[in-house]
Formats: C-alpha cells, sequence, structure tokens
C-alpha cells in the first residue's frame, strides 16, 4: 500500500492544540483530528500507537469544547461516531474507553440517555431551527429582564423553557434568572422536572440547578448534577456548598467540599476564607480535649501519651497533641538509644557482631550515633567471614574426599555462589556439575534430596554400563522432578527407556515378532514379507503404533544403506570431508549400528586427518618471547570479515590464516596474549588470502580469494567442510567479500566485476544452490548479536534494511532513512547503534541509537569524517560501543561511548594506531582491540578504561612503503591527453617490463607532463633506473628533483612519496649502526638493516642469529619479498626441533604464497635476484611438504 504524504507539522498543531498554545475552533478542529488519524496510512508500528493516543485526545478537546454541537452514533461494541450537528462535518470514529475521563463520562451519559442518533440513521446536516415563537419570548423575556421587570421576564422564560424539546437556550436564561439574579433556588430545582430530557442533560441547565442545590445544602443533587461536568459552575457549586457546611458547622462535610472546590479550582478566591473557617471549626471542636491533655502531661506521661494519640486519630493538625507526644517519645528515644548502645557493646565484646549491629540499627533508628561502633563492627565481622569461608571451603574439600559424598555435596550446596567456585577449582567432580544444574533450577529444593538426586545420576551411569535399564529408571524416577534440568540425567533415563522398550516390543503378536525378528536380523526382504499380511485392524494400539515404529525404522534403515553407499562413494573418491559430515549426520538420525558406524567414523576422520596434514603444536614447549601472533597474521587484517574472534566468552582469540594450501589456526589467551594451542592442516588446493573468518559454534568459516570455502572446527582442526564458489560466478566475476551469519545456513557472496559494480548472491549451504539475489544498489556488513545476528543493508542514496539468513527483509530501518549508514552494531537492550551521515556535505558522524524502531539518542562523533576509514563493535556485557575512526592520514582516534536506555553518553576518546582491528565473539558481549607496535601485535580488551597504545600511536607514518609494483595508486588510472605516455609505461612496470617503461619514459621530457603527473613521472622513472642497472646515486639525484613536484592533499589524494623511496637508495653506514635501523627509524631503513645484518650473520655461518633478526614484526607486517625470503633462508639453514617447526612452517608458507603472488619487492643495493629468490621457494615448499608427511 502507498505511503499517504501527512501535512509536515499535523503532530506539531495537535500538540500546540492540547497544550493551550494554539485555539481552533470547531471546523479547524475536525480537520486537524482528520490529519492526524493514521487508519489507512502504513504508518509503523509506534507511529500508529502514538497518532491513535493524540487522536483520542484531539476527540476529547472536541467533546469537552462543543458539547452540544455534537451527535455521538453508537457503532457497535464500544466504538461511537461522532459528527458534528450544524457543519455537516464528522470526527472519525472513536474508542470511548481511550478518551480522556470528562469525555468518556458524557459519552457514556448520553449512550445511557439515549441521547444518541440511530447507527443505521443517516446523520442530518442540522436540528430544525427553534420556532419563531420561542424566540420572541425569550427576546421579550432579556427586554424584561434589562428593565428589571423580574417578573415579566420569567413568565417569558417559563413559557419559551416548558415548550422547548431541543434547544436549552430558554431554560438557561430561566435558571440564571431564578439562581443568579432571584436567588430562588427551591423553586429553580423544581424547574427541573418540568424540562425536555435532551434540555435538562444541558451542561449549563445542569451547573445552574447544581448551584441552587449547593445553596441548599443538598449535597446529593450537586454530586449528580456536576457528574462528568468541568468549568465555572462546578466551582461554584462546591464553593456555595461549603459555605453553607460553615454555616450549619459541619465540620467534616466543610473539609470534603473544600477538596472537591480545589479539584476543579485550585485559584478560587473564596478557598482562603473557607479554609480559615474550617481551622476554626477544629479548633473549637478540641480546645477541651488539648487542655486536659496538657494538664496530663504534667503527671503521667502514658496517660498523656494514649490520650494524645487518641486526639491525633481525631484531629490530626493538633499541634498541642503532636508537641506533647514529641516530648514524650524524644525522652524515650534517649534513653532506649543509651540502653541499645551498651548492649551492642557488650554483644561486640563477647564475639556477636551480628548481635551487635542488629543493635546499632535498632540504637540509630532512635537518633544515636552509632558510625564509630559500626565501623568496628564490620571490621570484625570481615575477619570473621575470611576465616569462616577458608574453613567452609576446606571443610567442603575434606568431606568431598570421603567415601559417603551426602555430607560434602550438602555442605557444598549450602555455600555461597563464590565459595562453591573455590571448591570446584580444587576438585573435579561430575557430580558438582549437576547439583550446580539442578539447584539452579530448584531453588527451594531440600538439600538432601538435591543430594541424593545427583548420586542417583552417578548409580545409575553404573547401572547403564552394567546393563541394568531397570535399575537406571528405579534410581532416577524418584527424582524426576529435580534432575528435568540436569542433561546427564536425561541421556541416562533416556536411553534406558529406549532399551526397555525394545525389549517389550517382543512380546508382540507372531506375525509382528516375526517382523521384528527379520528387521533385527537385517533382513529387509524378510521383514516386507513377514509385514506384509499385517493388517492394521486386527492390532490394538500399542501394536499399531509398534507397527508404524518398525515401518519406520525400516524407512531409516534402507535411507541409512542408501546413505552409507553414499559415503563410500564419497570416500572412494576422495571426498573424505563431506564423507565425515554425513556420516556424524547418519549417526545423529539413526540409532542403529552404532558401533559400527562409530567405528567407521574414527577411521575415516583418522584418514581426513592424514589426507589433509593435521596437527596440532605443543605451546608449550615453545622458546623465546616472539611475535608470534604477529607472524601467524602477517599484516592486520583490512577488511572487518577477516578479522579475528573471540571465543570461551570472551577470554580466548582465535586467529586463522591461509598461504596457499597452508591453514593455521590459532587460540590466544586474551589476559596475557599467550598462545593456548594452534593447528595446521594442507588443503587440497590453495584458498589464497583469507576474505572471511567468522566462528560458528566450536566451528570457524574460512573464505578465500581463490573462492575456496572451509569450515573447520577450531577446538580439534578438522574440516567440516570443502567447497568452491567458482559455479556460483559469471563471466569475469570474482569473490569479494563473504558473510555467514553464526548459526545461520546460508552464505552471502559479493561477487564483483570490476569497473562494472557487484552482485550479491544467498546461497544454501546444505542444497549449495543460489537461494535470491539482491539488489546491487547496496553494501552489507554482518551484524553480531547472537541469536539476533543478522544481514545489514546499506542503500547508497540513504538507509538501511536488515535481512533475514535466507536473505528476506526483515525490518526496514526507517527512523535512519535519511542518513548515509556506514556502519551498525548491537546493544546490550537488543536495539541498535548506526552510524552515518546525514549528508555529503555533513561529514562528521552521526551515531544514532535505536531500539524498537524509535530513536532514542543521537550523537556526532567530534572530529569524525565519514567518508574517511572507520569501524565499531559493541561489548554488550558492558554496554560499551567502540569506534575506531580516521581523522586524519596518520592520525585515528578511538572513542568509546556506553549505550543504556536513558543514554548513550561518550567514556572517551584517545588518539590510537590507523589499523586497529576490533574483534568480536558471536554473542558482541566483548570486544578487543589488536594494533600494531614496533614490538609486535597487541591486544588488549575494551572496557572503561582506554587501552594503552604507547608509541604504537606514531608507527604509521612511519611505517610507509611507497607504491613499487603492481598497483601505482600515486598515479593516473586512465588513458588521455595529459596522461597517456605516463599511463602507458605505468602499465610496462606493472606487466614488469622495466626496460620499456624506462625508455618511454626518458624519451618524455618532464616539463611536457602535466604539473599533477610530474612527481609521479620521476618516481616511475627512478623505479625503471633500479631495475635496469642504473646507480643509486643517480635514482637518489632524480627523486631528489622530483620531490619539489609532490601535489598537496588538495589536489591528490595519493602521493608518491619521494621522501620515502630516497630511504631505497639511501648509502647505509658502513659499519651500520644500530640507531641507524632501530624502532623508531622509518620502514624501509628499517627493512634494510635486517637484510644486511641477516646477510652478514648467515655469510658468517651463524644462522640462528640471522633468524633472531629478521624474527620482528616490521618483517611480518610488511609482506616484502627481500626480507621474508631472507626470514625463509634463516629457518632452511637450521634444523627446527619440534617447538619451533610451527613457527617455522608458518614463516615458509608466508614466503612460498608471497612468491607466488609476486608482491613488494624492494629494488634496493643486494637484492637477490629472481632466479634466488624461486630457489628459496623451491626448498620452503619441498620442506613444508616433509613436514607436513611426519605428522
Amino acid at each position: 500500500m502507498p505511503r499517504r504524504r501527512m501535512a509536515p507539522n499535523a503532530e506539531q498543531l495537535a500538540n500546540d492544540v492540547l497544550a493551550g498554545r494554539v485555539r481552533l475552533g470547531a471546523g479547524e478542529l475536525l480537520d486537524c483530528i482528520h490529519e492526524i488519524n493514521p487508519t489507512g496510512r502504513a504508518l509503523g508500528t509506534a507511529d500508529e500507537r502514538r497518532r491513535y493516543q493524540l487522536k483520542a485526545r484531539l476527540q476529547s478537546l472536541l467533546i469537552r469544547s462543543f458539547p452540544d454541537d455534537l451527535v455521538m452514533s453508537a457503532e457497535g461494541g464500544d466504538v461511537v461516531a461522532i459528527r458534528h450537528r450544524y457543519l455537516g462535518q464528522d470526527a472519525c470514529h472513536a474508542r470511548v474507553d481511550e478518551l480522556d475521563d470528562d469525555a468518556r463520562a458524557r459519552v457514556r451519559w448520553l449512550l445511557d440517555t439515549g441521547e444518541t442518533d440511530a447507527p443505521d440513521e443517516p446523520a442530518s446536516a442540522a436540528p430544525s431551527a427553534p420556532a419563531a415563537a420561542d424566540l420572541d419570548l425569550i427576546a421579550q423575556g432579556r427586554a424584561a429582564l434589562d428593565e428589571f421587570d423580574y417578573d415579566t421576564a420569567r413568565q417569558r422564560f417559563e413559557r419559551a423553557a416548558l415548550h422547548a424539546t431541543d434547544d436549552p437556550a430558554a431554560a438557561r436564561a430561566l435558571l440564571e434568572l431564578l439562581v443568579d439574579h432571584l436567588a430562588l433556588d427551591e423553586e429553580a430545582l423544581g424547574i427541573e422536572r418540568q424540562l425536555a430530557p435532551r434540555i435538562a442533560a444541558d451542561s449549563e441547565v445542569r451547573g445552574l440547578l447544581a448551584v441552587a442545590a449547593a445553596r441548599l445544602g443538598d449535597a446529593g443533587a450537586v454530586a449528580r448534577l456536576l457528574d462528568g461536568l468541568a468549568g465555572t459552575r462546578v466551582a461554584d457549586a462546591w464553593a456555595a456548598l461549603a459555605q453553607h457546611a460553615v454555616e450549619h458547622q459541619a465540620g467534616d462535610d466543610v473539609d470534603r467540599f473544600i477538596a472537591r472546590l480545589t479539584e476543579c479550582d485550585p485559584a478560587r478566591p473564596e478557598l482562603v476564607g473557607l479554609r480559615e473557617a474550617a481551622n476554626r471549626l477544629r479548633a473549637d471542636a478540641r480546645r477541651p480535649a488539648e487542655q486536659e491533655l496538657l494538664r496530663l502531661a504534667e503527671q503521667d506521661d502514658a496517660a498523656a501519651e494514649a490520650t494524645a494519640r487518641a486526639l491525633l486519630a481525631r484531629w490530626p493538625d493538633s499541634a498541642v497533641a503532636g508537641k506533647v507526644l514529641g516530648r514524650i517519645q524524644e525522652r524515650r528515644r534517649a534513653g532506649d538509644a543509651e540502653r541499645l548502645l551498651a548492649q551492642a557493646r557488650s554483644a561486640l565484646s563477647s564475639g556477636d557482631p551480628a548481635r551487635a549491629m542488629e543493635l546499632c540499627r535498632q540504637a540509630r533508628g532512635v537518633g544515636a550515633e552509632v558510625q564509630d561502633l559500626v565501623d568496628q563492627i564490620r571490621a570484625a565481622e570481615a575477619a570473621q567471614r575470611r576465616a569462616r569461608d577458608d574453613a567452609e571451603v576446606a571443610a567442603v574439600c575434606a568431606r568431598l574426599a570421603e567415601p559417603d559424598l551426602r555430607p560434602g555435596l550438602a555442605a557444598f550446596l549450602a555455600l555461597e555462589p563464590e565459595l562453591r567456585s573455590r571448591v570446584r577449582a580444587r576438585i573435579d567432580l561430575p557430580v558438582l556439575d549437576w547439583l550446580e544444574q539442578a539447584a539452579g533450577r530448584h531453588k527451594a529444593a531440600r538439600q538432601g534430596a538435591l543430594s541424593d538426586a545427583v548420586l542417583a545420576i552417578a548409580a545409575a551411569a553404573e547401572a547403564a554400563a552394567r546393563g541394568d535399564d531397570d535399575r537406571v529408571l528405579a534410581l532416577l524416577d524418584p527424582h524426576e522432578a529435580l534432575l528435568g534440568g540436569v542433561s546427564r540425567a536425561s541421556e541416562l533415563h533416556g536411553e534406558a527407556q529406549r532399551r526397555i522398550s525394545a525389549r517389550r516390543r517382543a512380546a508382540a503378536t507372531s506375525a509382528l515378532e516375526q517382523a521384528r525378528l527379520a528387521l533385527a536380523a537385517g533382513d529387509l526382504d524378510g521383514y516386507e514379507r513377514a509385514s506384509e499380511p499385517l493388517d492394521r485392524r486386527d492390532l490394538d494400539a500399542a501394536q499399531r503404533q509398534q507397527l508404524d515404529e518398525l515401518r519406520s525404522e525400516v524407512h531409516a534403515r534402507r535411507d541409512a544403506l542408501r546413505r552409507g553407499a553414499r559415503i563410500d562413494e564419497l570416500a572412494a573418491a576422495g571426498d573424505l570431508v563431506t564423507a565425515v559430515r554425513e556420516l556424524e549426520d547418519l549417526l545423529a538420525r539413526s540409532p542403529a549400528e552404532q558401533d559400527a558406524m562409530h567405528a567407521r567414523l574414527d577411521g575415516l576422520r583418522a584418514e581426513l586427518r592424514r589426507a589433509w596434514c593435521a596437527r596440532t603444536d605443543q605451546v608449550e614447549a615453545l622458546r623465546g618471547d616472539h611475535d608470534r601472533i604477529g607472524e601467524l597474521l602477517g599484516p592486520l587484517p583490512y577488511m572487518e570479515s577477516a578479522a579475528p574472534w573471540l571465543v570461551a566468552e570472551g577470554r580466548e582469540l582465535v586467529i586463522a590464516t591461509a598461504d596457499g594450501p597452508h591453514v593455521f589456526v590459532a587460540r590466544v589467551s586474551v589476559d596475557d596474549a599467550r598462545l593456548i594451542d594452534r593447528r595446521c592442516l594442507r588443503a587440497p588446493e590453495p584458498i589464497g588470502p583469507l576474505l572471511t573468518t567468522i566462528v560458528d559454534g566450536d566451528t570457524i568459516w574460512l573464505v578465500g580469494q581463490a573462492g575456496r570455502v572451509l569450515q573447520l572446527r577450531w577446538t580439534t582442526g578438522e574440516p567440516r567442510r570443502w567447497a568452491s564458489l567458482a559455479s556460483f560466478l559469471v563471466g569475469d566475476e570474482r569473490i569479494d567479500r563473504v558473510y555467514v551469519i553464526p548459526g545461520g545456513s546460508h552464505l552471502w557472496v559479493e561477487a564483483e566485476v570490476p569497473a562494472a559494480g557487484s552482485t550479491f548472491r544467498v546461497i544454501d549451504i546444505e542444497g549449495w544452490r543460489v537461494r535470491r539475489e539482491l539488489p546491487a544498489a547496496r553494501t552489507f556488513q554482518l551484524l553480531v548479536a547472537g541469536v539476533a545476528s543478522s544481514i545489514i543493508g546499506m542503500r547508497y542514496d540513504g538507509g538501511a534494511l536488515r535481512y533475514t539468513d535466507r536473505g528476506t527483509v526483515a525490518e526496514e530501518l526507517s527512523a535512519v532513512a535519511g542518513m548515509q549508514v556506514s556502519a551498525v552494531t548491537g546493544d546490550a537492550g537488543g536495539g541498535l547503534i548506526v552510524l552515518g551521515a546525514r549528508s555529503e556535505d555533513d561529514g562528521e558522524i552521526e551515531i544514532v541509537h535505536l531500539r524498537g524502531g524509535r530513536v532514542l539518542h543521537r550523537w556526532t562523533l567530534p572530529e569524525s569524517w565519514h567518508e574517511r576509514s572507520h569501524r565499531c563493535a559493541s561489548a554488550r556485557r558492558s554496554g560499551l560501543v567502540a569506534v575506531h575512526h580516521i581523522v586524519e592520514v596518520g592520525d585515528a582516534r578511538l572513542a568509546v561511548l556506553r549505550s543504556s536506555e536513558s543514554e548513550l553518553a561518550p567514556v572517551y576518546t584517545v588518539h590510537a594506531p590507523s589499523d586497529v582491528v576490533l574483534a568480536q565473539d558471536v554473542d558482541a558481549g566483548e570486544v578487543v582491540a589488536l594494533w600494531d607496535s614496533a614490538q609486535g601485535v597487541r591486544l588488549a580488551r575494551i572496557a572503561a578504561e582506554p587501552p594503552v597504545f604507547g608509541d604504537a600511536v606514531a608507527l604509521h607514518p612511519r611505517w610507509v612503503l611507497p607504491a613499487l609494483t603492481d598497483y601505482f595508486s600515486c598515479g593516473p588510472h586512465g588513458d588521455d591527453a595529459n596522461t597517456g605516455r605516463l599511463y602507458a609505461a605505468e602499465q610496462d612496470a606493472r606487466r614488469g617490463d622495466w626496460q620499456k617503461a624506462r625508455t618511454a619514459l626518458e624519451t618524455t621530457a618532464p616539463d611536457s607532463v602535466a604539473p599533477e603527473w610530474r612527481a609521479h613521472h620521476y618516481h616511475l622513472l627512478g623505479l625503471a633506473w633500479l631495475h635496469t642497472g642504473i646507480e643509486p646515486e643517480r635514482v637518489r639525484d632524480l627523486w631528489q628533483t622530483g620531490q619539489s613536484h609532490e601535489p598537496g592533499d588538495d589536489v591528490r589524494l595519493f602521493s608518491c612519496r619521494l621522501d620515502v623511496c630516497l630511504d631505497l637508495v639511501e648509502p647505509p653506514p658502513d659499519p651500520l649502526p644500530a640507531d641507524w635501523w632501530d624502532a623508531g627509524a622509518p620502514l624501509i631503513r628499517q627493512l634494510r638493516g635486517a637484510i644486511a645484518t641477516a646477510d652478514r650473520h648467515q655469510a658468517a655461518g651463524d644462522a640462528r642469529t640471522a633468524l633472531d633478526t629478521l624474527r620482528r614484526r616490521v618483517v611480518t607486517h610488511s609482506g616484502e619479498l627481500q626480507s621474508t625470503a631472507r626470514l625463509a633462508a634463516a629457518w632452511l639453514a637450521i634444523d627446527a626441533e619440534a617447538p619451533d617447526g610451527f613457527d617455522k612452517a608458518i614463516a615458509l608458507a608466508r614466503f612460498v604464497a608471497l612468491h607466488l603472488r609476486g608482491a613488494v619487492d624492494l629494488p634496493i643495493a643486494g637484492a637477490w635476484s629472481a632466479d634466488r629468490l624461486a630457489d628459496i621457494a623451491d626448498q620452503a615448499q619441498r620442506w613444508l611438504a616433509t613436514w607436513h608427511e611426519q605428522r
């Protein structure tokens, strides 16, 4: 349904009208109600609910302001239709129970008295006008009233009023005369019975009658006449009734009538006098009792207290009674305080701090100063508690070591949760886990019953091992209520029941028994012959069910045979990954032949591990304080989809990398950056640099640029799924990124054609088929939020959508429809944190907090620009949101905010390294930041205190490699009149034809090159000279000349950085001092220093020292061929023992992958030739093959 466009200020106008800032006539108010009415407008749930509330309040205002001009029509149920008598307009339908109290009372009164239109009667434009005679009588009466001829006026008004049926004007005039002018209240009340019902129901008529009844003191009539009314007449009536009560000294009635008058008009002038009169009446009434109280107060406290309390119960405002009672209580409190403090000190001295604290609380309650004594008591309690806790833990551990566990379990259950944790840290008993599970679900259960229940599990397990299923049930059934949430009990109970049921089926009828025996023997054809004559009508209900079960089992066995044959085919074809997965699925579905299938599964797994060369590292034997996280990662992942993941509730980090076919997976402790384990396997084909790493339960999905998909168990390193995305690519498409929603069943694949856009395909994993394709005018990201994880699609023209795992739209984020959304994460309450910008002109990042489709908070990130790189992640356990963003090149910030229902507040903003990776767990409960430092990769949990980045903040400007090969971001990206020859030379350089590039550049005069590309001309020519043997001194002079032509950031985003290029040709000092290439030096100088130093050690035969020189973050971060080749050569020159085997394999696999990929190769003095690099790569591959085979 198309969305109807609302007047932009309709809601603002409605709020102004309701607040009294704008006053509308009846017609304008009817128009406003129609503008606000949400019916048929296809609004969101929250907007629709808000609009209906505004509509009901406007309808209430209409009924309150124009009560006599409206007609109500009952529409069935609790719904009425409202229309204006004379304007011919309606006010839409109204739910009576949603109107304001006074409007609801008015409508119900009209419905009860029949003063409504029939539902099926068409509304007329207006009622018939009053008869001309009645109008003449009213005019004559008003003329007589102006002449003070009250009798004539009364006569005319009475005639007109008693003849009228619809118009209350005459009745109003008559009652104004009798009540306001003549004060003939009794006669005015007598008129009510003579009026027509519609006129008697008029609000002004009822108000005048109420004033008359009030002056006569008839409170019942006043309440009846004022029901549902509001206005000045209501206040007049209650004021008159209160005055009548004062005059008749009815003190209780005076207070009640004053309260009603205050509700109607708190500023009524008569209130002052009425309240004074009420006070006088109460004071006069209680004076004798107060005098008697004062006499008793001087003689007997007990009698005086009782009398004072009685007096206050009768007259709560008696100051005399309050003062007397206060003095008595003060004397009593002082005595009580001294007595309680003395008792508290005595109790503390006798070693009873709990009693002492209770007495202190009582003493504080009577006004004593107890802080010093409380501090002493708390200190004594803390000491007792520590000693008691230690003793309790030791005692429980001792009891749990005894043969009879019952006393120990009871004692364990009696402990506080913290003490239980201490006991479990000391003693490893499964019954303690079962006891915790049972106690957590049944907090009111007796300790002894819980202990007996978990011991019954242990006994049942022993009975199950003996095959005594009846004993298993006999042990577990008495405790069924307590063991309902204990998985081990459910498992034992279920298995025992299944085995017993199987034995009972042996007693079936002869034909059914023969079928069962044939099935048990595996004779499926025999089963078919035996079951063929069976007629279901000859079997009782239990036997029919048994027959159904047998048929189901036959079907399962035939399916198992079919699947078993497929598993054999897969194994024979070498697809062991799929064979193992399908056998696991078959085991989960088929209860038959479990032992054989388990044996088969074990064999397939062993064969799979051999085929994939899977192995595990012995990390406890590792030597040296090396940056093993950085060595494994190489450069930090640029794409968020390839970032490491947290597991174990954020305590551990899972890191995965793939170099060619070599896959390495490691777990790292977050708290101390300690390696927990490392696993390695060799895939059948290269995976390529990873585009995606996503943890999904106990598995991790790895997708590489080669389009290969590997799902493996990060707990064991066993492959779970191995597939190729090639069949889903069309033409020149290539994989750009891939997402998997943890727990989902689909892959989201972005396929891109260079310079032609991209397409997202949602692929069913099990069926390995395209489920759907999604619009190209969107970018997508994975939203990690536990079971609520999803995919966010961000439109190029603004706004975002939330998608389900299958690719259907779950929600449109309409609250950010006008934003250029760039990132989305979740909050602790199930809401969303959205980052983006309102427009391209306003580039600051705006952070919007959404919950239930509505905006809770907005906050602008200072010093931010949405087009520069930024990423965000949520730590939902702590309610923190981390945003890392680039301010300028080399200047980044980490901003951490706290999100809650009430605020989105900044916690801190700190300068941060430019390359920070934010790792999350699948529940988005924790966030850990990883960054580069000179010493290696560092990590820290995002918390209320900022991470300490240290000198890593200033690292980025120094760790810069200029464009040297393959891709020149600093050069022209097209062939036009200004850049034709330069662009052609750049293409020659990218193909490695440096001689051709040199010739083209040397024959081009620099002055003929466009000024903005002149520096790039010098840049390329210098590289061509280096690659074709020109001495470095000439290249240095060339680049120094080109430096003056470098354009500023305002001209071009990427520059050639000739200042950095000069480090390639700067002659190093001889001998080479350490400070020339230490951690504070530029990246190229550090690499050159490491290369030169390692070469010197290798030449001296000291491969170990050369290796130590090269195992530094600058080498593993840069991914450059000359330094990584020397690292590989150093490893190859030593015989790495088992502890170092993984380190060596990672380094060699990385170099082989870089060499095959044609990574950056520094054109420096002493660079190894292409042949030597290829030889090192061959040696590395041979070593890797041997190492994998050794296992």
